[in-house]
Protein backbone atom coordinates (compact mmCIF):
# COMPACT_ATOMS: atom_id res chain seq x y z
CA UNK A 1 0.00 0.00 0.00
CA UNK A 2 2.82 2.36 0.83
CA UNK A 3 4.72 1.55 -2.34
CA UNK A 4 1.57 1.32 -4.45
CA UNK A 5 1.88 -2.39 -5.13
CA UNK A 6 -1.43 -3.41 -3.53
CA UNK A 7 -4.69 -1.54 -3.17
CA UNK A 8 -7.09 -1.81 -0.23
CA UNK A 9 -10.73 -2.07 -1.29
CA UNK A 10 -13.93 -2.64 0.67
CA UNK A 11 -15.34 -6.14 0.72
CA UNK A 12 -18.62 -6.16 -1.25
CA UNK A 13 -19.91 -9.03 0.91
CA UNK A 14 -19.01 -7.43 4.26
CA UNK A 15 -18.57 -3.69 4.60
CA UNK A 16 -16.68 -4.14 7.87
CA UNK A 17 -13.69 -5.82 6.20
CA UNK A 18 -11.29 -5.05 3.39
CA UNK A 19 -9.79 -6.94 0.46
CA UNK A 20 -6.39 -6.33 -1.09
CA UNK A 21 -5.82 -6.45 -4.84
CA UNK A 22 -2.62 -6.14 -6.82
CA UNK A 23 -2.02 -2.97 -8.77
CA UNK A 24 -0.65 -2.70 -12.29
CA UNK A 25 2.61 -1.48 -10.76
CA UNK A 26 3.00 -4.82 -8.93
CA UNK A 27 2.25 -6.78 -12.08
CA UNK A 28 4.76 -4.77 -14.11
CA UNK A 29 7.34 -5.15 -11.32
CA UNK A 30 6.86 -8.92 -11.62
CA UNK A 31 7.31 -8.72 -15.40
CA UNK A 32 3.67 -9.32 -16.28
CA UNK A 33 2.63 -7.10 -19.17
CA UNK A 34 -0.48 -8.92 -20.38
CA UNK A 35 -3.09 -11.27 -18.94
CA UNK A 36 -1.64 -14.22 -20.87
CA UNK A 37 1.54 -13.91 -18.77
CA UNK A 38 -0.41 -14.79 -15.63
CA UNK A 39 -0.18 -18.44 -14.53
CA UNK A 40 -3.29 -20.60 -14.66
CA UNK A 41 -4.83 -20.88 -11.19
CA UNK A 42 -5.20 -24.69 -11.24
CA UNK A 43 -1.61 -25.20 -12.37
CA UNK A 44 -0.22 -22.76 -9.81
CA UNK A 45 -2.30 -24.34 -7.03
CA UNK A 46 -1.11 -27.83 -8.00
CA UNK A 47 2.53 -26.67 -7.97
CA UNK A 48 2.08 -25.13 -4.52
CA UNK A 49 0.50 -28.34 -3.18
CA UNK A 50 3.32 -30.44 -4.66
CA UNK A 51 5.88 -28.13 -3.06
CA UNK A 52 4.18 -28.33 0.32
CA UNK A 53 4.01 -32.14 0.14
CA UNK A 54 7.68 -32.54 -0.75
CA UNK A 55 9.29 -29.83 1.39
CA UNK A 56 7.09 -29.55 4.47
CA UNK A 57 6.73 -32.85 6.36
CA UNK A 58 3.23 -33.79 7.35
CA UNK A 59 2.42 -33.47 11.04
CA UNK A 60 1.18 -36.78 12.35
CA UNK A 61 -1.76 -36.85 14.74
CA UNK A 62 0.09 -39.09 17.19
CA UNK A 63 2.90 -36.53 17.55
CA UNK A 64 0.40 -34.15 19.12
CA UNK A 65 -0.81 -36.60 21.76
CA UNK A 66 -0.23 -35.86 25.43
CA UNK A 67 2.06 -38.92 25.72
CA UNK A 68 4.71 -37.25 23.59
CA UNK A 69 4.95 -34.13 25.77
CA UNK A 70 7.82 -34.29 28.20
CA UNK A 71 7.20 -32.96 31.68
CA UNK A 72 9.77 -31.86 34.19
CA UNK A 73 9.57 -33.04 37.79
CA UNK A 74 8.21 -30.49 40.22
CA UNK A 75 10.83 -28.60 42.17
CA UNK A 76 10.54 -28.75 45.94
CA UNK A 77 9.63 -25.42 47.43
CA UNK A 78 12.52 -23.67 49.05
CA UNK A 79 12.83 -20.24 50.49
CA UNK A 80 14.27 -18.96 47.20
CA UNK A 81 11.22 -20.21 45.26
CA UNK A 82 8.62 -18.70 47.59
CA UNK A 83 7.38 -15.22 46.67
CA UNK A 84 6.33 -13.13 49.62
Amino acid sequence: MIRGLVEKITNPKDQRSFLYKPTFELLSYMGITKIEDMPEFKEAKAEIENYKNTIVPEIKDDSLSSNSIETLPAEPESESNVIS
